[in-house]
C-alpha cells in the first residue's frame, strides 16, 4: 500500500471504529499504523538522501564558482601581462597565423561624486520590506500595521 491509501484505510477505520469489535478494530488499527510507519521510514531515508545531496551540490556550486572566479582573475591578468609587453614593444596591431591582436577604444562613465549628480542620473527604487525588523518589533510586544506574527508548523526527521 501507498502512504496515501494507508492513510485513506486509517482515516476510514477510526470513522468506522464503533460499529467495530474493539480487537478486531485494535488488530487492524496496529496493524495499518505499523505499515504506516514502515512507509514513513521509508520516505524520511529518501527526504534525507535528497538534502544530503542538496548540501553536496551547494558546496559543489561553491567550489565550482571559486574555481570560475579565479580563472576569470588568470584570464585578467594574463591580458593585462599581455597587453603591457605588446605596448612596451610598440607592437599595437599585428596577425599571426592564429590570432589577430589589437587594441579597441571604449567609453565608460566613471563617477566622481555621487552628491553632485542631477536628479534625472537617480533611478528610483521602492523600499524594500525588512522582515527581520518587522519580527523583532512584533516579538517585542508592538503593533505593526500591515504585519502579524504567524507561527508555522514543519515536518521535522531526527
Amino acid at each position: 500500500m501507498t502512504l496515501y491509501e494507508l492513510t485513506d484505510a486509517l482515516a476510514m477505520l477510526e470513522n468506522e471504529q464503533e460499529d467495530l469489535d474493539p480487537e478486531i478494530f485494535r488488530d487492524t488499527f496496529e496493524g495499518l499504523a505499523g505499515a504506516f510507519e514502515d512507509k514513513c521510514d521509508g520516505w524520511a531515508k529518501w527526504i534525507r538522501g535528497m538534502k544530503a545531496d542538496v548540501q553536496k551540490l551547494k558546496e559543489e556550486e561553491a567550489r565550482m564558482a571559486l574555481r570560475r572566479k579565479r580563472i576569470e582573475t588568470a584570464i585578467t591578468k594574463a591580458e593585462d601581462t599581455m597587453a603591457m609587453y605588446m605596448r612596451t614593444v610598440g607592437k599595437t596591431k599585428f596577425k599571426t597565423a592564429m590570432f589577430s591582436y589589437g587594441f579597441r577604444k571604449s567609453q565608460a562613465v566613471e563617477i566622481t561624486s555621487e552628491e553632485d549628480l542631477p536628479a534625472w542620473a537617480l533611478i528610483e527604487q521602492p523600499p524594500k520590506i525588512s522582515k527581520t525588523e518587522i519580527k523583532e518589533h512584533l516579538k517585542a510586544g508592538e503593533t505593526v500595521p500591515g504585519a502579524v506574527l504567524v507561527e508555522n508548523e514543519s515536518l521535522q526527521i531526527r
